[in-house]
This record gives structure tokens, sequence and C-alpha cells, in this order.
């Protein structure tokens, strides 16, 4: 039986993507805007889309939902996103909506101003692992005073993973800040 020898065309980029087909290192200018596609594979099959646009040195994100046959709900959870950073806006620890636009009730766009840091699941293995040993306390303390100020606005956060806060340092103070509010809600009030 032969022994398995890896293909030596296939080499793999900074990102973890074979080099010759990541979206991320062929970011492109159109217009005099460059555009570079930050969406990960489980995204696109979910018909969702991160795309980062410069425009003379000010960046934004833009998430992009595709209606799902399996997910009607999906682009009113975008619309719901964008009415809760609203009404956050004033907290310091989400990024600022700039535009919503939805397209035919089969595609939704929000588009953000993007805000510094890095979230743990985007940090390379190495990197990521010495920057919980060495912020473990901090990382508790700064995202619970996020999500504290996010409660006392009435939003509730659902699903919190290591992709919704990012993370930075400023010398030997770390901020976070919340990104993703997909699932997020205000609850109803109860009544007896």
């Amino acid at each position: 039986m032969p022994e398995f020898e890896p293909s030596r065309d296939k080499s793999f980029c900074e990102h973890g993507n074979f080099s010759k087909s990541c979206s991320k290192c062929k970011a492109t200018t159109v217009l005099g805007i460059k555009r570079e596609d930050l969406s990960g594979d489980v995204q696109r099959e979910r018909g969702k889309r991160n795309i980062r646009y410069d425009v003379e040195g000010k960046r934004m994100i833009a998430k992009y939902i595709d209606k799902q046959p399996e997910d009607s709900d999906n682009i009113a959870r975008l619309s719901r996103e964008r009415r809760l950073l609203g009404r956050l806006a004033d907290t310091g620890v989400v990024p600022q909506v700039i535009d919503f636009k939805e397209y035919e009730r089969e595609r939704a766009r929000l588009l953000l101003e993007e805000i510094p840091g890095t979230s743990i699941d985007h940090m390379p293995r190495k990197e990521r692992a010495e920057f919980i040993k060495n912020h473990t306390e901090d990382i508790v303390r700064v995202t619970a005073q996020s999500l504290q100020k996010i409660l006392e606005h009435g939003v509730h956060i659902v699903d919190i993973n290591e992709g919704t806060f990012l993370f930075e340092e400023n010398g030997d103070k770390l901020s976070a800040r919340l990104v993703d509010f997909n699932s997020a809600m205000i609850p109803k009030a109860r009544t007896r």
C-alpha cells in the first residue's frame, strides 16, 4: 500500500485556508473601496457573510444574510439586531450602526463601524493560550462589565461564545466589546 504523501501544491495561508482560494487573502478594490471577505465556511453555509469595507481609511463591517428556506426568520433577526444596537449605542461596548438595507425580502445587510479588538476564536492557537493565561481574571471582569451595561439597557444576550466579544489591550488595560446580537432579545414584561 502506498504511503500517503501530502500534495506539494496545496499550501495554507495565515488564515488557515488554502492559499489559492482564501477569500480573506484576496481583498479587492473597486471604485476606490477595498473589500475583504471575513466570512468563515460555517457562516457561508448558513447564508451569512461578513465583509470589511475600507473607504479612504474608514473601515466598516457589513453583515449580509440571505434568506434560508429552513430559517425563515433570519432576516427579521438581523433587523432586530439593528434595533438593539441602536438602543445600546451610548454604552460604548457595541459598534455603531451606519445603515441597514433589505433586498426584496431575500437578503439583508447591516453596515456597522469596525471596532478595534480581536475575538478569542480568531486568535491563533498559541496566541490565544497565552492571552487567556495572562488575562484570565481580566477577561472575566471586562466581559461581565460589558454584559452588565447591555443588561442595564434591558437587552439579554442569549448566545454567548468565544466570537461574541472583541478584546483590546491598551497597555495593561483590557476592554471588551460585544459584536454578535443575532440571538439577543428584550424580554417581554410578565403579567400576572
